[in-house]
């Protein structure tokens, strides 16, 4: 199971509390991530061992970074030296359909998400029963998509909702672009050599990133809960994990079981996705994430295209997703 959908089944008495397994030993959540533990935990209640997890990282292009004569992205890099950067990069390949930077801003995880954490914003308290974009952080981390747009250094808002980032940026068309875990092997797959990996730049509290992964749960009325408790606890294991870990295509979850993984693509520094997950923010979820959702993918692109100013759509959003938020309880 996704987190999106956790509270839901959790909330309506569709899953198995796995208190059980923890409080016998079979599973440990300090062998997880603190955040993703966090996730799958409703109303105290624990119903979800970690399966595998991702993070968001900064993606580069080294060939168009050095045909441009731009100095690479480095792990210390801010928001001003991506736009810096960005600037120089779009207006050197100026007519070519190469732009400096972008993230997709059709969906949050890769992009905005991060950027309003980063700011210090909110996406959603912690409860899940009150919205955070009309915070001043999280209008921030919008803004910062906008001002991209506007300037040049990223596509427009319509040309990421026809082509997405990570397919821009695996087509060389993008120089930089904010991207997901998962997407590594495919730009490795596309750019070779050329492609390049670092820490999210820094924003004006943090660089952090939003973490998401999956679960393993047990039915409500699972017909055998013994036996499906027990291969769910093996399935939480260390020796689960780094079966999964050498097929290289997700993060296992496990506590120290990923080096497989970081080691399946040996030109690029991948630990940095590990290092994002130390201190990553729970992906947003409520007991109805899609509601809320799908007012993101109706309301935002009106700030990122600028048909409406970032802090008015905020405001709008944040209204009214607390009014779906309120109809959760």
């Amino acid at each position: 199971m996704n987190g999106p959908h956790i509270k839901l089944y959790a909330q309506n008495n569709q899953l198995l509390s796995l208190d059980g397994l923890v409080s016998g030993k079979a599973v440990d959540t300090a062998n997880y991530p603190k955040a993703l533990v966090d996730l799958y935990t409703v109303n105290g209640a624990f119903y979800g061992v970690p399966k595998d997890f991702d993070t968001s990282a900064l993606f580069y292009n080294k060939a168009l970074f050095k045909e441009a004569g731009v100095s690479e992205p480095t792990s210390t890099w801010t928001w001003d030296d991506v736009k810096s950067a960005g600037a120089k990069l779009s207006k050197f390949y100026q007519g070519k359909g190469i732009y400096g930077y972008a993230g997709d801003l059709t969906g949050g995880q890769t992009s905005y998400y991060n950027t309003m954490i980063e700011a210090g914003g909110t996406i959603i308290s912690t409860d899940g029963k009150k919205s955070g974009y009309d915070s001043a952080g999280s209008i921030a981390g919008l803004q910062f998509w906008r001002d991209l747009i506007e300037s040049g250094v990223s596509p427009s808002m319509q040309q990421l909702t026809d082509t997405s980032s990570s397919d821009m940026f695996t087509s060389r068309k993008l120089a930089m672009t904010m991207d997901g875990s998962w997407a590594v092997g495919p730009a490795q797959k596309a750019l070779g050599d050329d492609l390049g990996i670092v820490s999210l730049p820094k924003g004006p509290k943090s660089n952090q990133s939003v973490i998401h992964g999956l679960a393993n749960v047990i039915p409500a009325n699972a017909k055998n809960p013994a036996a499906a408790q027990a291969f769910v606890a093996f399935l939480g294991t260390q020796d689960a994990a780094k079966i999964q870990a050498e097929t290289g295509t997700v993060i296992p979850a496990f506590n120290g079981t990923q080096d497989a993984w970081v080691k399946s693509v040996p030109s690029v520094d991948l630990s940095v996705f590990l290092d994002l997950a130390k201190d990553a923010s729970p992906y947003p979820a409520s007991a109805n994430t899609a509601a809320w959702n799908e007012l993101e993918n109706t309301l935002l692109p009106q700030a990122f295209a600028g048909t409406k100013p970032v802090a008015d759509v905020a405001k709008d959003l944040a209204s009214q997703m607390n009014a779906a938020l309120a109809k959760e309880s």
